[in-house]
């Protein structure tokens, strides 16, 4: 077995002992054909559910260097709920999950009401949605996209974005999966900034999109 798989069983057996220590359904892959609850269009570019991991959220609202109490965090193909988890133990002014398949949607609703039970944070809402056309919070957005879709539902999504982005909020994108983030450079709307690997010879997979109200200051 290679070090990369190695470290990847170490890392899901890490994620299935989180679901278990706080009784929550986040771990597991969903393939695509099971998305029966979600438009025949969208489900055509969705992309099969896997969780990212809470290391790999963490570092990306990290990086981007942004005070969250100034954001709503919103995640785009939500799943099961672990990103709207993870961000709860930061002060962003709202989290919003927003998922096209209804099954998916459920499982991360109640993912939600176990978790608070015995945690506090901001308030999370889970809308079973299209990301096309979903209204978003008004304000600055940092969004979170785990790979969710690809295809004409990530173009469109990306050019909505990028027209929120040329207004006066600021608006950062965490993207991880980027051999597809292509399409949200494209629109010319934000500066992309790659986001360094911790093992190099893996190379990056993730990236962050600054528009330019939301540029980190120099250091």
């Amino acid at each position: 077995m290679s070090l990369s798989a190695i470290l990847r069983t170490v890392r899901h057996a890490s994620e299935r002992r989180f679901d278990r220590k706080h009784g929550l359904d986040t771990c597991g892959m969903v393939e695509t054909p099971k998305f029966a609850g979600m438009p025949v269009e969208v489900g055509r570019d969705a992309n099969p559910y896997f969780a990212s991991g809470k290391a790999r959220i963490r570092r990306m609202i990290r990086r981007s260097r942004i005070n969250p109490s100034d954001y709503h965090f919103v995640d785009f193909g939500t799943g099961k709920g672990r990103p709207l988890i993870v961000a709860s133990a930061y002060p962003f002014k709202s989290i919003t999950g927003i998922e096209a398949d209804h099954e998916l949607c459920e499982i991360a609703r109640a993912n939600v009401t176990t978790w608070f039970r015995s945690h506090c944070g901001p308030p999370i809402k889970v809308i079973e949605a299209d990301a096309r056309t979903t209204p978003l919070p008004n304000g600055n957005l940092f969004i979170f996209m785990y790979n969710p879709f690809s295809g004409d539902v990530l173009e469109e999504v990306s050019e909505h974005l990028a027209e929120l982005a040329r207004g006066d909020r600021k608006l950062v994108v965490a993207y991880s999966g980027d051999e597809l983030a292509g399409a949200l450079e494209g629109t010319g709307a934000f500066r992309r900034v790659p986001i360094p690997p911790l093992r190099p010879w893996l190379g990056s997979s993730m990236s962050l999109f600054f528009n330019p109200a939301a540029e980190p200051k120099r250091r």
